[in-house]
């Protein structure tokens, strides 16, 4: 989580810290030791419904977060 929420930073992105009760498969990958973050995108309608909408603008900082948080980990 430190380290997307550098990355969202450094995007300059202010990350929120949530405990989101939407882990999905986060929590089973952390159980055993895996580090486990999720970048939340926000979307107008809520997630998992019919009428969910999602700016282009928002999905595009999200991939560049992912992107730059990914860059760190690899070293680059």
């Amino acid at each position: 989580m430190d380290g997307l929420a550098k990355a969202a930073s450094a995007c300059g992105i202010t990350a929120a810290r949530l405990h989101s009760p939407g882990t999905h498969d986060a929590n089973n990958f952390a159980a055993v030791g895996v580090k486990t973050g999720m970048l939340l995108v926000r979307n107008q309608n809520g997630s998992h419904n019919p009428h969910e909408a999602m700016e282009t603008d928002d999905l595009m900082a999200a991939i560049a977060v992912m992107v730059r948080f990914i860059a760190e980990e690899a070293g680059g």
